[in-house]
């Protein structure tokens, strides 16, 4: 669908035209359907409006034409034409190839019509002998001509250099890859096709819908991912590169509507594909690595079962009205949603749409909203009316980010997406039931990743990191194990390409004897208003298959800063014997690097490791134990958190038995502290003293985290109590 007068040399000639609006204005494929031709006369079959194009490098074939009515003046519609004839000149009269009555037009409307025409002539002219409605004037905001009404193009493997067009000498073809258009809004997919053995797809004159507005789209086969980023999607009302453009699936819109501001919506049906093809790049899916105690093995069990309401797995859902070209997990055809419980020990959905009737009633609207589901994400694309406002909770369209699910990498692989509550009480996810083995190890493993898009991030201003707590409890609620993972906005546009690559946190510990069965508890510490949204996949509980030192070995293992901005390590070995240990360091809670190694002695209980000014915001800290086998250990991770603005606030000690004590705290206004479960056991204002103590005595063993609050910025730090 390649429009001839973007290519091909030729002059116009008219009947006639108003002051303002030259014929030419309709060859323009400009946005704005206030301008275009007009011509102010009482159109009749004896006094007719006509345009001429006359090619000068040569004839051409047309087989097809569009036009595009104007909305102008609120008149757009009733001066468009309704009968009309398509002709062409043979050298000595007008041949007619394409009759038209009774046609309608919307303002702004772009229709398409086809021919039988096989031969080339040099010269065409539409030949209009009625308007709607108007007896004064007739208007057409753009006219188009085509060689050929198809969509026709490549599904290619990419090479790696994400080109939206195909290269043989770099891409393979990729053959029965389906190919679909789908009208907007409702999704429905209208025509569909499969790529031959040379990749190519073709969607014939009468595929092609001839009005409306609809989009061409490439499923990926399963461990296949869309890469490839096309020029002529919709603009939004925020101008982003390509990584917030990528549309969902591989979809092209094509939008059959203009608008009279040209800067509101760019008119994408000017079909300006580049070789005049539209091709479609795939990659292999990266699943991320297979992960348990010490870094390698089996993933382990999923917590998230079937009788759960679903896996994260790799089903494929159904098309939905609410999310167009996106998959979601489903249930009788609808996609589920739901508020979190007050108390949920396993997933409770209901099929309902988050808040219907609404512009902005995204799948994840309202904060503590949940979905199953797989590459949620705004799609940029439909953002302005009249097609669809947004699709989850955004910022002007964009605020959240796609993203291919941990197990397999693509885009049929399923995540829980958490509209991050304004309350910590409740967990989102919670599991209870779980037998343990006493005295065996197991490894608790989740991967997340933050799910707000750096436009929202930059469009805010201050987006808050997304900090989330797992915690194994007893039937008692006493805690027996706890770590906390952050999952960081992104701070840059590239990384919200939806391969970007999850954050895993994990943690370590061995079951009492007694005390099961067990409860394992993922909440969100932290009730940011913006911010504290994100994506959780493969939650695992694994046996190790070794003794996990912790807390039988290593104990006592803390990390406390000083005031001259040190951070000092110190733990304890029970029952020493010869061996290593590795302290790690991490300033994003993902990726640790080794700064010192210390030999393990015999007989010897205690040790220090002082790490000097580590000079950022957040340090994360573990200990690698390598005993004299060969055998890997991994601590607990001990997290110390120096801010600027508050000046280096110190806590200590950590763990604590019946006081702990907080200095630097000057600049801050009041204190909270929750349990693990998210409840609130203090809050107090703090009066901005320099030096604060809290009397632990009866609270219970298990973590806690405290929150100081400042004028400018919020300290949170992690605190456990053990007796």
């Amino acid at each position: 669908m390649t429009d001839l007068t973007d290519s091909k040399p030729y002059t116009l000639n008219q009947s006639g035209q108003a002051a303002g609006f030259p014929s030419s204005n309709a060859f323009t494929n400009s946005t704005d359907a206030t301008a275009g031709w007009q011509e102010n006369k009482n159109v009749t079959n004896g006094n007719p409006s006509w345009v001429s194009v006359t090619f000068t490098g040569g004839s051409q074939v047309v087989r097809g034409y569009s036009i595009s009515a104007m909305d102008y003046s609120g008149i757009g519609d009733q001066i468009a034409p309704t009968n009309w004839k398509f002709q062409a000149f043979n050298g000595f009269t007008w041949v007619t190839l394409d009759t038209r009555t009774g046609i309608t037009f919307s303002a702004g409307q772009t229709r398409i019509f086809t021919t039988a025409n096989n031969t080339a002539y040099s010269k065409y002219r539409l030949y209009i002998t009625k308007t709607f409605s108007s007896t004064t004037t007739m208007g057409v905001a753009q006219i188009q001509l085509f060689q050929s009404v198809c969509l026709t193009g490549t599904v290619f493997q990419d090479g790696g250099n994400r080109d939206k067009v195909y290269n043989a000498a770099t891409d393979a073809p990729l053959s029965s890859v389906t190919v679909s258009i789908v009208n907007e809004t409702l999704g429905n997919v209208v025509a569909s096709t499969t790529s031959n053995a040379a990749g190519v797809y073709t969607f014939t004159s009468a595929q092609v819908p001839s009005a409306g507005n609809f989009s061409v789209i490439v499923t990926p086969p399963a461990g296949k991912n869309f890469v490839t980023e096309t020029t002529n999607l919709l603009n939004s009302t925020i101008t982003l590169p390509s990584p917030e453009e990528e549309s969902s699936s591989g979809a092209v819109l094509f939008d059959y509507y203009q608008n009279q501001q040209a800067t509101f919506q760019a008119a994408t049906n000017r079909m300006l594909f580049p070789g005049g093809n539209l091709d479609f790049g795939l990659m292999n899916a990266t699943p991320a690595a297979a992960l348990a105690c010490g870094g390698t093995g089996s993933v382990g069990t999923n917590l998230i079962t079937v009788a759960n309401n679903g896996t994260f797995g790799t089903a494929s859902g159904t098309w939905t009205t609410l999310h167009p070209h996106q998959r979601a997990f489903t249930v009788a055809t609808s996609s589920l949603y739901s508020s979190i419980p007050a108390a949920n020990t396993t997933y409770t959905f209901s099929n309902a749409q988050a808040n219907p009737g609404s512009n902005n009633s995204g799948v994840l609207f309202n904060d503590g909203y949940y979905a199953v589901t797989s590459y949620l994400g705004t799609l940029s694309d439909l953002t302005d009316q009249p097609y669809m406002s947004s699709l989850v909770n955004t910022y002007i369209g964009t605020g959240w980010r796609k993203t291919f699910g941990a197990t397999t990498g693509d885009m049929y692989d399923q995540f829980l997406a958490v509209n991050g509550p304004a309350s910590t009480v409740t967990p989102f996810f919670q599991q209870s039931g779980i037998a343990l083995t006493g005295g065996t190890g197991y490894s608790l493993s989740f991967f997340g990743k933050a799910a707000n898009s750096y436009a929202q991030v930059v469009a805010l201003g201050n987006i808050s990191d997304a900090p989330v707590v797992a915690t194994v409890t007893d039937n008692s609620g006493t805690v027996i194990a706890s770590s906390s993972i952050t999952l960081y906005a992104p701070s840059a546009y590239t990384q919200d390409r939806p391969e970007t690559p999850w954050q895993f946190g994990n943690m370590s510990f061995v079951a009492p004897a007694t005390g099961g069965p067990f409860t394992v508890s993922l909440t969100a510490s932290s009730s940011a208003l913006a911010g504290n949204d994100f994506y959780i996949d493969n939650i695992t509980l694994t046996p190790c298959s070794f003794a996990v030192v912790l807390p039988l070995s290593i104990t006592a293992f803390t990390a406390t800063p000083d005031e001259a901005g040190n951070v000092r390590l110190a733990w304890n070995i029970a029952n020493p014997e010869t061996g290593t240990t590795v302290v790690e360091y991490s300033n994003n809670g993902s990726h640790f690097e080794p700064i010192a190694t210390l030999s393990v002695q015999t007989g010897v209980n205690g040790y220090q490791y002082l790490h000097m000014h580590p000079d950022q915001q957040y340090n994360y800290y573990r200990l690698k134990m390598v005993n004299a086998d060969g055998n890997i250990f991994y601590s607990d991770v001990q997290l110390v958190t120096f801010n600027g603005n508050t000046g280096n606030i110190v806590l200590y000690p950590n763990p604590a038995a019946n006081v702990v004590y907080i200095s630097g705290t000057v600049d801050i206004s009041s204190i909270v502290v929750t349990n693990a479960a998210g409840q609130t056991i203090l809050s107090k204002q703090t009066n901005h003293e320099s030096n604060l103590s809290l009397n632990t005595s009866t609270w219970k063993q298990g973590c806690y985290f405290i929150k100081l609050i400042g004028r400018e910025s919020t300290f949170l730090q992690r605190l456990v109590i053990a007796r």
